[in-house]
Protein backbone atom coordinates (compact mmCIF):
# COMPACT_ATOMS: atom_id res chain seq x y z
CA UNK A 1 0.00 0.00 0.00
CA UNK A 2 1.23 3.36 -1.01
CA UNK A 3 2.42 5.52 1.92
CA UNK A 4 0.00 8.10 1.00
CA UNK A 5 -2.48 6.03 1.29
CA UNK A 6 -2.02 3.82 4.43
CA UNK A 7 -1.45 7.21 5.71
CA UNK A 8 -5.50 8.43 4.74
CA UNK A 9 -6.34 4.91 5.99
CA UNK A 10 -4.47 5.25 9.36
CA UNK A 11 -6.72 8.73 9.64
CA UNK A 12 -10.09 7.06 9.10
CA UNK A 13 -9.46 4.24 11.09
CA UNK A 14 -8.71 6.79 13.95
CA UNK A 15 -12.10 8.92 13.17
CA UNK A 16 -14.20 6.03 13.24
CA UNK A 17 -12.37 5.07 16.82
CA UNK A 18 -13.16 8.19 18.49
CA UNK A 19 -16.67 8.43 17.10
CA UNK A 20 -17.65 5.23 18.05
CA UNK A 21 -16.88 6.19 21.84
CA UNK A 22 -13.86 3.97 23.01
CA UNK A 23 -11.72 7.39 22.72
CA UNK A 24 -13.74 9.52 24.98
CA UNK A 25 -13.02 10.26 28.59
CA UNK A 26 -16.31 12.49 29.33
CA UNK A 27 -16.35 12.74 32.47
CA UNK A 28 -20.16 12.14 33.75
CA UNK A 29 -21.38 13.66 37.15
CA UNK A 30 -24.22 12.28 39.33
CA UNK A 31 -27.23 15.08 38.63
CA UNK A 32 -30.09 14.72 40.77
CA UNK A 33 -33.48 16.91 38.95
CA UNK A 34 -36.51 16.97 41.43
CA UNK A 35 -36.07 13.35 43.51
CA UNK A 36 -34.63 10.96 40.64
CA UNK A 37 -30.74 10.50 39.69
CA UNK A 38 -29.37 10.85 36.42
CA UNK A 39 -25.76 11.46 34.80
CA UNK A 40 -25.08 14.98 33.53
CA UNK A 41 -21.79 16.21 31.81
CA UNK A 42 -19.85 19.35 32.74
CA UNK A 43 -21.80 21.60 31.11
CA UNK A 44 -24.72 20.23 33.21
CA UNK A 45 -26.57 18.56 30.05
CA UNK A 46 -28.66 15.23 30.92
CA UNK A 47 -26.70 12.40 29.41
CA UNK A 48 -28.50 9.36 31.45
CA UNK A 49 -31.87 10.65 32.26
CA UNK A 50 -33.19 10.99 35.94
CA UNK A 51 -34.38 7.41 37.08
CA UNK A 52 -32.75 6.24 39.73
CA UNK A 53 -33.24 6.46 43.73
CA UNK A 54 -29.61 7.49 43.92
CA UNK A 55 -26.31 6.65 42.30
CA UNK A 56 -22.61 6.45 42.65
CA UNK A 57 -19.35 8.20 40.32
CA UNK A 58 -18.23 5.82 37.55
CA UNK A 59 -15.51 3.46 37.97
CA UNK A 60 -13.90 1.48 35.07
CA UNK A 61 -16.90 2.99 32.98
CA UNK A 62 -19.70 1.13 35.22
CA UNK A 63 -21.75 3.09 37.84
CA UNK A 64 -24.01 1.74 40.82
CA UNK A 65 -27.44 2.62 40.86
CA UNK A 66 -30.39 2.25 43.07
CA UNK A 67 -33.84 2.00 43.37
CA UNK A 68 -36.95 2.63 46.28
CA UNK A 69 -38.90 -0.70 47.38
CA UNK A 70 -40.94 1.99 49.33
CA UNK A 71 -42.20 5.70 48.63
CA UNK A 72 -39.53 7.90 50.14
CA UNK A 73 -40.24 11.46 50.83
CA UNK A 74 -38.57 14.40 50.06
CA UNK A 75 -37.26 15.04 53.70
CA UNK A 76 -36.15 11.52 54.16
CA UNK A 77 -34.42 12.00 50.84
CA UNK A 78 -32.31 14.96 52.15
CA UNK A 79 -29.14 12.98 54.03
CA UNK A 80 -29.38 13.47 58.01
CA UNK A 81 -32.32 15.66 57.89
CA UNK A 82 -31.31 16.73 61.28
CA UNK A 83 -30.28 13.36 62.39
CA UNK A 84 -26.52 11.33 62.59
CA UNK A 85 -25.86 11.12 58.49
CA UNK A 86 -24.47 7.69 59.44
CA UNK A 87 -27.57 6.71 61.30
CA UNK A 88 -29.80 8.17 58.80
CA UNK A 89 -27.75 6.08 56.20
CA UNK A 90 -28.63 3.13 57.51
CA UNK A 91 -32.28 3.94 58.16
CA UNK A 92 -32.76 3.95 54.31
CA UNK A 93 -30.51 1.39 53.57
CA UNK A 94 -32.94 -1.30 54.25
CA UNK A 95 -35.27 0.07 51.31
CA UNK A 96 -32.69 0.13 48.63
CA UNK A 97 -31.88 -2.31 45.83
CA UNK A 98 -28.74 -1.81 43.64
CA UNK A 99 -27.58 -2.34 40.19
CA UNK A 100 -25.02 -1.43 37.67
CA UNK A 101 -25.39 0.82 34.86
CA UNK A 102 -22.96 1.69 32.32
CA UNK A 103 -22.23 5.01 30.13
CA UNK A 104 -24.60 4.56 27.67
CA UNK A 105 -27.52 4.43 29.97
CA UNK A 106 -27.79 0.32 29.72
CA UNK A 107 -28.76 -1.40 32.48
CA UNK A 108 -26.43 -3.94 32.82
CA UNK A 109 -27.29 -5.64 36.32
CA UNK A 110 -30.96 -5.14 37.35
CA UNK A 111 -31.81 -3.18 40.96
CA UNK A 112 -32.36 -6.61 42.62
CA UNK A 113 -29.43 -6.60 44.69
CA UNK A 114 -29.12 -6.27 48.63
CA UNK A 115 -25.43 -4.41 48.51
CA UNK A 116 -23.32 -3.56 45.68
CA UNK A 117 -19.71 -1.80 45.47
CA UNK A 118 -17.20 -2.02 42.50
CA UNK A 119 -13.37 -2.04 43.48
CA UNK A 120 -10.34 -0.12 42.36
CA UNK A 121 -9.71 -2.61 39.47
CA UNK A 122 -13.44 -2.79 37.99
CA UNK A 123 -15.04 -5.78 39.96
CA UNK A 124 -18.34 -5.65 41.23
CA UNK A 125 -19.12 -7.37 44.28
CA UNK A 126 -23.09 -7.77 45.09
CA UNK A 127 -24.91 -9.95 47.46
CA UNK A 128 -28.55 -11.05 46.80
CA UNK A 129 -30.83 -13.14 49.43
CA UNK A 130 -27.15 -13.34 50.93
CA UNK A 131 -25.71 -14.78 48.39
CA UNK A 132 -22.74 -13.51 47.16
CA UNK A 133 -21.50 -13.02 43.31
CA UNK A 134 -18.85 -11.03 41.88
CA UNK A 135 -18.91 -9.07 37.95
CA UNK A 136 -15.71 -8.93 35.60
CA UNK A 137 -14.70 -5.65 34.07
CA UNK A 138 -15.84 -8.34 30.88
CA UNK A 139 -19.11 -8.88 32.32
CA UNK A 140 -18.98 -12.19 33.55
CA UNK A 141 -20.57 -12.89 36.15
CA UNK A 142 -19.22 -15.73 39.30
CA UNK A 143 -21.65 -16.98 42.16
CA UNK A 144 -20.42 -19.95 43.68
CA UNK A 145 -23.19 -22.02 44.81
CA UNK A 146 -21.39 -24.40 47.83
CA UNK A 147 -19.33 -21.14 49.13
CA UNK A 148 -20.14 -17.56 50.32
CA UNK A 149 -17.22 -14.84 48.31
CA UNK A 150 -15.39 -12.81 51.01
CA UNK A 151 -12.90 -11.20 48.89
CA UNK A 152 -10.70 -11.48 46.07
CA UNK A 153 -7.31 -13.66 47.14
CA UNK A 154 -5.15 -12.98 43.79
CA UNK A 155 -6.28 -11.83 39.87
CA UNK A 156 -7.37 -15.40 39.94
CA UNK A 157 -9.32 -17.21 42.85
CA UNK A 158 -11.46 -15.78 45.31
CA UNK A 159 -11.14 -16.57 49.48
CA UNK A 160 -14.74 -18.22 50.20
CA UNK A 161 -16.14 -19.47 53.51
CA UNK A 162 -17.99 -22.56 53.36
CA UNK A 163 -21.15 -23.62 55.28
CA UNK A 164 -19.43 -24.30 58.74
CA UNK A 165 -17.57 -21.03 58.28
CA UNK A 166 -14.17 -21.93 57.52
CA UNK A 167 -12.28 -20.29 55.13
CA UNK A 168 -10.28 -21.55 52.14
CA UNK A 169 -9.76 -20.61 48.23
CA UNK A 170 -11.24 -21.46 44.96
CA UNK A 171 -10.65 -20.52 41.09
CA UNK A 172 -14.06 -19.85 39.24
CA UNK A 173 -14.70 -23.01 38.55
CA UNK A 174 -15.27 -23.65 42.17
CA UNK A 175 -12.30 -25.77 42.61
CA UNK A 176 -10.40 -25.72 46.12
CA UNK A 177 -6.93 -24.82 45.68
CA UNK A 178 -6.16 -23.78 49.81
CA UNK A 179 -8.56 -26.61 52.11
CA UNK A 180 -10.82 -24.97 54.35
CA UNK A 181 -8.65 -25.51 57.48
CA UNK A 182 -8.82 -21.79 58.33
CA UNK A 183 -10.18 -19.15 60.49
CA UNK A 184 -9.34 -16.50 58.24
CA UNK A 185 -7.07 -15.74 54.99
CA UNK A 186 -6.53 -12.40 53.89
CA UNK A 187 -5.50 -11.19 50.14
CA UNK A 188 -1.80 -12.50 48.61
CA UNK A 189 0.29 -9.61 48.40
CA UNK A 190 2.96 -8.30 45.62
CA UNK A 191 5.42 -11.28 47.66
CA UNK A 192 3.35 -13.85 47.81
CA UNK A 193 1.89 -13.49 51.76
CA UNK A 194 -1.27 -13.53 52.81
CA UNK A 195 -1.84 -13.04 56.08
CA UNK A 196 -4.12 -16.42 58.12
CA UNK A 197 -5.34 -17.96 61.33
CA UNK A 198 -6.35 -21.05 61.96
CA UNK A 199 -9.28 -22.56 64.48
CA UNK A 200 -6.55 -23.30 67.06
CA UNK A 201 -5.51 -19.76 67.02
CA UNK A 202 -2.06 -20.23 65.01
CA UNK A 203 -1.97 -17.03 62.99
CA UNK A 204 0.98 -16.18 60.45
CA UNK A 205 1.22 -16.23 56.55
CA UNK A 206 0.95 -18.53 53.90
CA UNK A 207 1.82 -19.06 50.58
CA UNK A 208 -0.65 -19.26 47.32
CA UNK A 209 -0.85 -23.11 48.18
CA UNK A 210 -1.70 -22.39 51.70
CA UNK A 211 1.36 -23.50 53.79
CA UNK A 212 2.60 -21.41 56.26
CA UNK A 213 5.81 -19.73 55.82
CA UNK A 214 5.96 -18.80 59.02
CA UNK A 215 3.65 -18.90 61.99
CA UNK A 216 3.08 -17.87 65.44
CA UNK A 217 1.45 -20.43 68.11
CA UNK A 218 -2.08 -19.04 70.05
CA UNK A 219 -0.51 -17.68 73.60
CA UNK A 220 3.24 -16.35 72.81
CA UNK A 221 2.17 -13.38 70.10
CA UNK A 222 -0.28 -13.15 67.05
CA UNK A 223 0.18 -11.63 63.75
CA UNK A 224 -2.12 -8.19 63.83
CA UNK A 225 -1.55 -7.09 60.22
CA UNK A 226 -0.30 -7.54 56.38
CA UNK A 227 2.81 -6.52 55.22
CA UNK A 228 3.32 -2.43 54.57
CA UNK A 229 7.17 -1.38 53.78
CA UNK A 230 7.86 -5.07 54.56
CA UNK A 231 7.02 -5.11 57.99
CA UNK A 232 3.88 -6.77 59.71
CA UNK A 233 2.18 -5.83 62.97
CA UNK A 234 2.61 -8.38 65.69
CA UNK A 235 0.73 -8.09 69.66
CA UNK A 236 0.89 -9.70 72.88
CA UNK A 237 -0.98 -9.89 75.82
CA UNK A 238 -5.56 -10.30 75.96
CA UNK A 239 -8.37 -8.34 77.12
CA UNK A 240 -9.45 -8.70 80.85
CA UNK A 241 -12.88 -7.60 81.11
CA UNK A 242 -13.46 -4.26 78.93
CA UNK A 243 -9.34 -3.56 79.28
CA UNK A 244 -7.72 -3.99 76.07
CA UNK A 245 -3.65 -5.34 77.30
CA UNK A 246 -2.48 -5.67 74.07
CA UNK A 247 0.81 -4.36 73.21
CA UNK A 248 2.08 -3.96 69.44
CA UNK A 249 5.70 -4.56 67.51
CA UNK A 250 6.81 -5.61 64.45
CA UNK A 251 8.25 -8.61 62.29
CA UNK A 252 9.97 -8.62 58.94
CA UNK A 253 9.39 -11.31 55.99
CA UNK A 254 11.14 -13.70 57.46
CA UNK A 255 9.07 -13.89 60.86
CA UNK A 256 11.79 -11.78 62.72
CA UNK A 257 10.99 -9.43 65.12
CA UNK A 258 12.69 -6.41 64.66
CA UNK A 259 10.56 -4.29 66.78
CA UNK A 260 9.44 -5.45 70.21
CA UNK A 261 5.95 -5.31 71.31
CA UNK A 262 5.79 -2.75 73.52
CA UNK A 263 3.48 -0.12 71.42
CA UNK A 264 -0.06 0.45 73.09
CA UNK A 265 -1.36 1.45 69.97
CA UNK A 266 -0.15 1.35 66.40
CA UNK A 267 -2.22 4.16 63.65
CA UNK A 268 -1.96 1.67 60.59
CA UNK A 269 1.35 0.17 59.14
CA UNK A 270 5.10 2.07 57.97
CA UNK A 271 4.47 4.15 55.40
CA UNK A 272 7.58 7.01 53.85
CA UNK A 273 9.55 4.88 56.61
CA UNK A 274 7.46 5.99 59.74
CA UNK A 275 4.95 4.76 61.78
CA UNK A 276 3.03 6.53 64.15
CA UNK A 277 2.63 4.80 67.55
CA UNK A 278 1.42 5.20 71.11
CA UNK A 279 3.53 4.62 74.26
CA UNK A 280 0.47 4.56 77.00
CA UNK A 281 0.35 8.31 77.57
CA UNK A 282 1.26 10.16 73.96
CA UNK A 283 1.44 9.67 70.34
CA UNK A 284 4.74 9.46 68.19
CA UNK A 285 6.81 8.54 65.37
CA UNK A 286 9.12 5.61 65.11
CA UNK A 287 11.74 4.96 61.96
CA UNK A 288 11.93 1.25 60.58
CA UNK A 289 14.87 0.58 63.67
CA UNK A 290 12.33 2.08 66.28
CA UNK A 291 13.97 5.23 66.63
CA UNK A 292 11.83 8.02 67.79
CA UNK A 293 11.72 10.48 65.01
CA UNK A 294 8.95 13.09 66.14
CA UNK A 295 8.54 13.12 69.73
CA UNK A 296 5.95 11.66 71.87
CA UNK A 297 3.79 14.63 72.45
CA UNK A 298 0.75 14.46 70.63
CA UNK A 299 -2.75 13.60 71.41
CA UNK A 300 -3.37 11.06 68.56
CA UNK A 301 -1.70 10.81 65.11
CA UNK A 302 -2.31 9.36 62.06
CA UNK A 303 -0.63 7.25 59.38
CA UNK A 304 1.49 8.85 56.77
CA UNK A 305 -0.57 9.88 53.50
CA UNK A 306 1.11 10.79 50.02
CA UNK A 307 4.05 12.21 52.64
CA UNK A 308 1.68 14.01 55.19
CA UNK A 309 1.05 12.97 58.44
CA UNK A 310 -1.29 14.01 60.82
CA UNK A 311 -1.07 15.02 64.62
CA UNK A 312 -4.55 15.78 66.70
CA UNK A 313 -6.06 16.73 70.56
CA UNK A 314 -8.23 19.04 71.76
CA UNK A 315 -6.56 22.26 71.46
CA UNK A 316 -5.00 21.99 68.19
CA UNK A 317 -4.72 19.68 65.25
CA UNK A 318 -2.28 19.85 62.16
CA UNK A 319 -0.27 18.29 59.15
CA UNK A 320 3.46 17.45 59.35
CA UNK A 321 5.95 15.85 57.06
CA UNK A 322 8.62 13.26 57.63
CA UNK A 323 11.10 15.99 58.94
CA UNK A 324 8.01 16.94 62.04
CA UNK A 325 8.06 20.41 59.94
CA UNK A 326 4.38 21.79 60.60
CA UNK A 327 2.87 22.53 57.24
CA UNK A 328 -0.92 23.37 58.63
CA UNK A 329 -2.54 24.13 62.12
CA UNK A 330 -5.90 24.68 63.07
CA UNK A 331 -7.47 25.48 66.18
CA UNK A 332 -9.49 22.48 68.15
CA UNK A 333 -9.41 18.40 67.34
CA UNK A 334 -9.79 17.89 63.93
CA UNK A 335 -8.97 15.41 60.85
CA UNK A 336 -7.54 15.35 58.33
CA UNK A 337 -7.40 13.73 54.36
CA UNK A 338 -5.19 14.23 51.90
CA UNK A 339 -6.23 14.48 48.41
CA UNK A 340 -3.19 16.52 47.37
CA UNK A 341 -1.47 19.62 48.30
CA UNK A 342 -3.85 21.76 47.06
CA UNK A 343 -6.83 19.78 48.52
CA UNK A 344 -7.06 18.99 52.32
CA UNK A 345 -10.27 17.58 53.73
CA UNK A 346 -10.29 18.80 57.12
CA UNK A 347 -13.44 17.50 59.57
CA UNK A 348 -13.74 19.48 62.82
CA UNK A 349 -15.50 18.87 65.81
CA UNK A 350 -18.54 20.71 66.24
CA UNK A 351 -20.94 20.89 69.22
CA UNK A 352 -23.79 21.47 66.91
CA UNK A 353 -23.65 19.03 64.01
CA UNK A 354 -20.65 16.59 65.59
CA UNK A 355 -18.25 17.81 62.71
CA UNK A 356 -18.22 20.26 60.28
CA UNK A 357 -15.65 19.61 56.81
CA UNK A 358 -13.76 22.16 54.80
CA UNK A 359 -11.24 21.86 52.28
CA UNK A 360 -7.63 23.64 52.34
CA UNK A 361 -4.33 24.16 50.66
CA UNK A 362 -0.78 23.35 52.60
CA UNK A 363 -0.56 27.19 52.75
CA UNK A 364 -3.31 27.40 55.36
CA UNK A 365 -5.65 28.93 53.20
CA UNK A 366 -9.47 28.23 53.02
CA UNK A 367 -10.58 26.84 49.89
CA UNK A 368 -13.73 25.89 51.09
CA UNK A 369 -15.87 27.49 54.37
CA UNK A 370 -16.42 24.71 57.16
CA UNK A 371 -20.04 24.38 56.64
CA UNK A 372 -20.39 21.06 54.95
CA UNK A 373 -21.41 18.14 57.06
CA UNK A 374 -19.42 15.95 55.22
CA UNK A 375 -17.02 16.13 52.14
CA UNK A 376 -15.80 12.38 50.89
CA UNK A 377 -12.75 11.52 49.26
CA UNK A 378 -12.95 12.44 45.71
CA UNK A 379 -13.86 9.31 43.59
CA UNK A 380 -13.01 9.57 39.48
CA UNK A 381 -12.01 13.28 39.98
CA UNK A 382 -15.54 13.77 41.91
CA UNK A 383 -16.27 15.34 45.63
CA UNK A 384 -19.55 13.81 47.37
CA UNK A 385 -20.80 17.23 49.66
CA UNK A 386 -23.17 16.95 52.19
CA UNK A 387 -24.44 20.57 53.33
CA UNK A 388 -25.70 21.06 56.77
CA UNK A 389 -29.64 20.84 55.44
CA UNK A 390 -28.47 17.90 54.32
CA UNK A 391 -28.81 18.33 50.69
CA UNK A 392 -26.09 16.04 48.68
CA UNK A 393 -24.68 16.76 45.20
CA UNK A 394 -20.97 16.50 43.53
CA UNK A 395 -18.33 18.77 43.05
CA UNK A 396 -15.46 17.93 40.31
CA UNK A 397 -11.60 19.39 41.24
CA UNK A 398 -12.19 22.57 39.60
CA UNK A 399 -14.79 22.51 42.76
CA UNK A 400 -18.03 23.55 40.23
CA UNK A 401 -21.07 22.25 41.98
CA UNK A 402 -23.18 20.07 40.87
CA UNK A 403 -26.33 21.14 42.57
CA UNK A 404 -28.81 19.71 40.07
CA UNK A 405 -32.65 21.37 40.00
Amino acid sequence: MPARREFLYCIVLLISFCSSGFGQTRLLIPYKVDSLWGFCDTAERIVIPPQFGSVDPFIHGVAIFSTYTKDIGKDEQMVGHGKDIHESMESMEKHFKYGLTDTTGQILLPAEYDHMYTTGVGRTYMTKNKVKSVRYPSGVLFTPHRYTIEHAFNDEWFVVRDRRHRFGVIDTNERVMIPFRFNYIDYLDEKGYAQAATKNGRTGFIDRNGKFIFSFKKGRLGVASSFEEDLAMICVGKEKGYVDNYHYGFIDRQGKIVLPAKYRRVDGGFSSGLCAVNNGERSGYINRRGDTILPFKYGGTSRFTNGYGSFGSFNESGLIDTTGKLLLRVSGEASFRIVNRDFIIVERYSGNFGHVSGLMDLMGREILPFKYRLIGMPENGLFCVIEEGGKLYYMDMRLHAYRGR
